[in-house]
């Protein structure tokens, strides 16, 4: 079968598309799925390129990508609850990649059925950004007092993978006030092609304009940071009660221990960066959190009941074929950079 795979550590300039076996069934509990389109996430490219190497280590020819859609066409003895010809999507296990390929291993204590409202290429870019979005409010909505309904709320870069996941379901999901994100120049008009008219209501262009400035200094009660930009505008929190969730942030060693074992020299460093910027988030009485997914069946299949009742949507900025395998690199350079890009960039396996 033909796969977007790499024979080493590197980055998208030199991703290949190459012939690989059909993987097989090993668990009794597994199922094989013929890959419709798959949706290529920041970690994809960073695993390929080695930065998590000095954790675990991956087989060669490395295959690319965890998010996917498609059509169960082989089940394992005990699988009793999917069978062949379920339309189904899934996120694969960190350790077992290989969604940009024609088929995929998938086991049952990670797969749903696909949503049906949605088509094949934007079901697979939901999986990982929407359930990263969704733990994260559940996080914000457990520590705030009263929750997050009608709130107000900072999501920075509105038109990312994660950033228009969380918001979509920040408005629609948990009902929160206001919405306050950020975005380039060449960005603004998009907004509402892409999130829905009246589910953002405040836009901060970066390139032109001051957060500090723009928002008003201690309005904010969450702030979910997908950029990197919590601690430069924690001005914007409300004191005492502020609550900030971030993904792009350092998290402690025992987190990152529950996604893959880490090194004990690991744990202890990431242990320090967490506690110090703990700390400062802290000194201006807010609550400091760091989000590292932790896939969950029932988040998929709460993400598919909202696509379907029509309080969620994919934002897919950009599709390829496998074939098109330059346009597959260019993609995935504008991911590894993290410059450019519209929501999720998905490959349609044809």
């Amino acid at each position: 079968m033909r796969s977007l795979a790499i024979p080493s550590y590197t980055t998208p300039q030199n991703y290949t598309v190459t012939t690989v076996p059909v993987p097989s069934i090993i668990s009794p509990t597994d199922v094989i799925i013929k890959v419709h389109a798959a949706s290529i996430n920041p970690a994809d490219v960073k695993i390929a390129s080695g930065s998590f190497s000095f954790m675990h280590t991956d087989r060669f020819p490395y295959k690319i990508g965890h998010d996917l859609s498609g059509t169960i066409v082989a089940v394992g003895e005990d699988v009793t609850n999917f069978a062949i010809g379920d339309e189904v999507y899934t996120v694969l296990p960190i350790t077992r990649g290989g969604a940009a390929s024609e088929y995929a291993v998938a086991n049952i204590d990670r797969l749903v059925r696909k949503p049906s409202t949605l088509s094949h290429i934007e079901a697979a870019s939901l999986p990982c950004v929407a359930v990263t979005a969704l733990q994260a409010l559940q996080r914000g909505d457990a520590l705030l007092p009263g929750g997050l309904a009608g709130k107000t709320v900072f999501i920075p870069a509105a038109l990312s993978g994660t950033g228009s996941a969380a918001i979509l379901l920040a408005k629609h999901v948990f009902n929160v006030a206001k919405v306050i994100t950020t975005l380039s120049t060449m960005k603004l008009s998009k907004v509402n092609e892409f999130l829905g008219e009246g589910t953002v209501d405040q836009v901060i262009d970066y390139t032109q304009q001051d957060v500090l400035k723009e928002v008003e200094k201690g309005s904010v009660d969450f702030y979910y940071d997908t950029a990197a930009t919590c601690m430069r505008n924690i001005a914007v929190m409300k004191n005492g009660t502020g609550v900030v969730v971030s993904i792009t942030s350092i998290c402690s060693g025992d987190t990152m221990e529950k996604l893959v074992p880490t090194p004990y020299l690991v744990k202890k460093i990431l242990d320090v960066v967490f506690a110090v910027n703990r700390w400062r988030v802290g000194r201006w009485g807010c609550k400091f959190e760091v989000q590292l997914t932790v896939m969950s069946i029932e988040d998929l299949e709460k993400i598919a009941q909202w696509a379907d009742e029509g309080k969620y949507r994919a934002v897919v900025g950009r599709v390829a074929k496998l074939n098109q395998l330059e346009e597959v690199k260019d993609a995935c350079n504008m991911i590894y950079s993290a410059k450019g890009g519209v929501g999720k960039f998905v490959i349609e396996i044809d």
